[in-house]
Order: structure tokens, then sequence, then C-alpha cells
């Protein structure tokens, strides 16, 4: 049985979903050098909402624990982290949240380390503050995965950080239709009840979303969608009170068939900034993502694979 099998059912009051994209221009990223580390396997260890963390090195220092968030762009560290490194911090830059755009403090990381594989180097990344970070000491973005592959396995209890040229190891790996767009966001063609639908490929948000386009898009909506009781949404900017729910019985993925997917509805700021407001989309969280035995990401080929 998945070790998430436990949170499929419960009923949030409180929703926890990041999704950083940090527009500041800063410096420009530096390339990982030397030959190829050695994949780095980790035990699976989650936070208090089910998410996936990794132990981190932060300038030669730690380890700490960092939220594995796919829905980020850049890397964050929280604000108690950057207090206890004594890191100096910059003027505010622009963040983009789950709910909008939040004014944060920068600071630079020379170099973020998993294991024997480098991260970003001589960065600028978002001090973050809040509820969201779940007690975690930052978030590990996709900028830190780049040309590496990611492999989940939920089976196994196990968090693997490799060079994208090793062969993918195991059975029953399942292909999906996916696309890499604005900084590294995971984006799969997806189909619900004949509903064309962008599906963002998620493990920061701690369970799915749609917007109001696919509610709108689908045969009798009402029948679907029901109110709640003044859910609140948490991410790196302001909280905000969600107030529709949506039943979704299966999501078509190429040749992955996701079924009983229950997501929030609401038109949150991520979707405007991804480019996907006006067309169905779903965000799909670990609600779902902990039901599979494995997901993996090449972040250098641009592939998604998953074993149902």
């Amino acid at each position: 049985m998945s070790i998430w099998a436990d949170l499929r059912e419960r009923a949030l009051a409180l929703v926890l979903a990041p999704a950083l994209l940090f527009l500041g221009a800063g410096a420009p990223l530096d390339a990982p050098t030397g030959s190829p580390p050695e994949p780095v396997t980790m035990p699976v260890a989650l936070d208090v909402a089910g998410r996936v963390t990794a132990e981190v090195m932060v300038d030669g220092q730690g380890p700490f624990k960092f939220l594995i968030d796919t829905g980020a762009n850049r890397s964050g560290i929280s604000r108690g982290l950057a207090d206890r490194l004594a890191m100096p911090l910059l003027p505010d830059e622009i963040v983009h949240t789950f709910t909008g755009p939040v004014a944060s403090p920068i600071t630079r990381i020379g170099l973020l380390r998993v294991g024997e594989v480098d991260g970003v180097r001589n960065a600028l990344v978002p001090v973050l503050d809040g509820a969201v970070l779940a007690g975690a000491d930052g978030i590990l973005g996709a900028d830190s995965l780049r040309n590496r592959r990611l492999v989940m396995d939920m089976e196994a209890g196990s968090v693997r950080l490799e060079e994208a040229s090793r062969r993918l190891l195991g059975r029953g790996w399942v292909a999906l239709p996916a696309r890499f767009q604005r900084g590294n966001l995971v984006i799969a063609d997806g189909e619900i009840d004949g509903v064309k639908a962008h599906v963002i490929i998620d493990t920061g948000a701690q369970t799915s979303f749609v917007n109001m386009a696919l509610v709108q898009a689908l045969d009798r909506p009402t029948r679907r969608i029901a109110p709640l009781l003044g859910t609140r949404l948490v991410s790196a900017g302001r909280p905000m009170r969600i107030d529709n729910f949506l039943f979704v019985p299966k999501v078509d993925v190429g040749d992955l068939d996701v079924h009983n997917v229950a997501a929030y509805a609401a038109d949150v700021h991520i979707f405007d900034i991804w480019g996907v407001t006006r067309e169905p989309a779903i965000v799909i969280g670990m609600d779902v993502w902990g039901r599979v035995e494995g997901l993996a990401i090449d972040y250098q080929r641009g592939k998604v694979y998953v074993r149902p």
C-alpha cells in the first residue's frame, strides 16, 4: 500500500500550495560542472501535508529539509533559515504565488546541494514567510532539478535524483504526453469527459485544483460542483478562501487513467501566470501522485513517466 494512502480521504480545512514563480532578473544561473555524479537516493520524508521533502545543503551547511516542488520555477528558503545562516537580505522583488503576487526579500545562495548533486549556484532566491512551508526550511524548485531526472518511487519509499542519461530503473513506466514551459513547469495534455485540458504536475500542491474554464466546459457542471465551508488556501502569498469543490471521476493523460480526483475549483492567480486561465486546466497535486507507484520527471529531455 502507498505510504500516502491514509491521506486520500482526508477532508481538508487548510490547503497548502506554494507554486512560486520568481521573475526577477538577478544573476544568471551557473550550469553544473564536472563529471556526472552518482545518483542520490533518499528515503521518502513527508511534511505534515503529505508532500515529499529532501535533505539539502546550503552553502556547505546543513542538511536542511526542503520541499520538492515541481510547480516552482525557482528554489526559495524560509525566513527562519535565512536568519539562522545570517544571510543578507536584498531589496524586495515580486514573486508570483498560487494566490497572487507578493513582494519578497531576496538573498543570494552560493550553492544548493542534494547529496553529491549540485543544484543552483550563485542564485538569487526569495525568502519565504508563513505556513505554506509547513515547517520545511525551503523549496527545491525546477531550477535545482534542471538537466537531472527526479524519480519519486512511492512503492519503494524513496526519492532519487540522477543524471537523465542513466537508464530509468524498474518496469511498467508509462510515458505521458507532456511539455515543459515557463521555467520548466510540467504540463501534460489530458482529457476529462471529452474536454481537452492542461494537466499541471505539481508536487508542491497538497491537493488538486481546477480552473473555472474547466468547470464551465464540462456538461452540467452543477451536478459535479459543491460548495465548501470556508476552506483556506495557504500559499507563499496571501491566504484565500475557496468556496467550490469539484469531483472528477476520471482524467485521461495519454495511456494513464487517473480516477476519482477531488479538486478545489477557483481561478487562482497562478493559472493566469501559467497562461491557462481561459483554457480548461487542472493542477494535480500529491493527493493524486501519492496513489501511483512512481513518478519520474526528466528535466533534460523534457519527458515525464508514471508507474501506475
